[in-house]
C-alpha cells in the first residue's frame, strides 16, 4: 500500500508539476531603450508658418489655451535586436513610458499612440512651456516632415500615421509615469525589428476637441534622465540567445514528461481496478485449529 501511494504521487508530479517547471525555466529579460529623437509639432493660425519644439525639455500633447493643437513624435532605435532574436515572437510585451510633469489643467484626457508612416527629423528649435519656436531647417513641423526640404506630410497637416491607435490610456494630473502597452504596441515593435515595416516611431495625440487640454511630458532633454521617454521590452530567453536547440528540446521534454505521467497513472489505475475486483481467497492455517478444544467446536 505504501509503495502504491508513492507511485500515485510520482505520477501526479510527473504529469502536472515537472512540465510546468521546465516551461518556467525559460529566461525572461527586460531591455530598456531611451528615445533617440523626439519633438513637438505645433499647429499655427497661419498654416504657411512652421513652428516646433525639438530641444525643449517637454513634449506637449493636446490643445493650449489659444485653441492650437500640439502633438509629439517619439522615435526609439530598436534595430540592435534585428538578428539577435530567434524570432520576434520572443518579444512578449512592449511598454511605452512617459513622465507627465505637473500642470495646472488636471482634467483627465485620452492620449493615443499611433505608428508613424513617414520619416521625420528632429531639429534645433527650442522653447519653454507649451510655446513653440520657428522651426529650423532640420525640424519637422505641423505641415512639413522636413522644413529644410519643404517636404509635406502625405497624410496632411499634423502628420502621417496609422488611424487606429496602437495604445490608448487616460492621463490626469501630472508628476507621475504613464504607461502605454498592449498588443498594438507589441506588433509595432515586432514589425520594426523583423523589417516588415519601417521604423518611424510613434506620434502621441491628446484631446484636440477642447481648449486647455494640453499635457506636458518630459522629453529626452529633461534634466532627470529617469523621467525621459523610454521603451521597455520583455524578451523570452533574452538577446544573443541562439536558443534554437532549446526551443526544440524544451517541448520534447515537456511532452515526454506528460506521456510518462499518463503511463504511470494509467498503470496504477489498472492495478487498483484489478485489486478491487479480485475475489477474496480463504487461506487454511492448520495452526489455528490446533489450539481449539472441544468446547470451542
Amino acid at each position: 500500500m505504501y509503495t502504491h501511494n508513492i507511485m500515485w504521487i510520482v505520477g501526479v508530479l510527473v504529469l502536472l508539476v515537472f512540465p510546468r517547471k521546465v516551461v518556467n525555466s525559460v529566461r525572461v529579460e527586460t531591455i530598456e531603450f531611451r528615445s533617440d529623437k523626439d519633438t513637438t509639432i505645433c499647429e499655427t493660425e497661419d498654416a504657411s508658418l512652421s513652428f516646433s519644439n525639438a530641444r525643449g525639455d517637454g513634449l506637449y500633447i493636446g490643445k493650449i489655451s489659444q485653441g492650437l493643437a500640439r502633438r509629439s513624435l517619439v522615435y526609439f532605435d530598436v534595430s540592435e535586436l534585428r538578428g539577435e532574436l530567434d524570432t520576434t515572437s520572443d518579444i512578449e510585451s512592449a511598454s511605452f513610458i512617459l513622465y507627465e510633469r505637473r500642470i495646472n489643467w488636471p482634467d483627465d484626457s485620452t492620449i493615443t499612440v499611433h505608428r508613424v508612416l513617414e520619416p521625420w527629423d528632429e531639429g534645433s528649435s527650442s522653447a519653454v512651456g507649451g510655446k513653440c519656436q520657428v522651426s529650423s531647417s532640420a525640424d519637422a513641423s505641423w505641415t512639413l516632415r522636413n522644413v529644410g526640404t519643404n517636404v509635406t506630410w502625405m497624410g496632411g497637416a499634423g502628420g502621417t500615421f496609422e488611424e487606429t491607435p496602437s495604445a490608448t490610456i487616460q492621463v490626469s494630473i501630472g508628476d507621475e509615469e504613464y504607461i502605454w502597452t498592449g498588443t498594438g504596441l507589441l506588433e509595432d515593435v515586432r514589425k520594426w525589428i523583423n523589417g516588415s515595416e519601417p521604423n518611424y516611431g510613434w506620434i502621441v495625440i491628446g484631446n484636440e476637441i477642447e481648449d486647455q487640454t494640453a499635457k506636458s511630458f518630459g522629453s529626452r532633454e529633461y534634466p532627470d534622465e529617469t523621467k525621459r521617454p523610454h521603451l521597455l521590452l520583455e524578451l523570452r530567453n533574452g538577446i544573443n540567445s541562439n536558443n534554437n536547440t532549446r526551443n526544440i528540446v524544451v517541448p520534447i521534454i515537456v511532452t515526454l514528461l506528460i506521456v510518462l505521467g499518463v503511463i504511470i497513472l494509467a498503470h496504477m489505475f489498472i492495478r487498483y481496478k484489478r485489486s478491487a475486483t479480485a475475489p477474496l481467497r480463504s487461506v487454511y492455517n492448520p495452526s489455528l485449529n490446533e489450539n481449539l478444544d472441544d468446547d470451542h467446536l
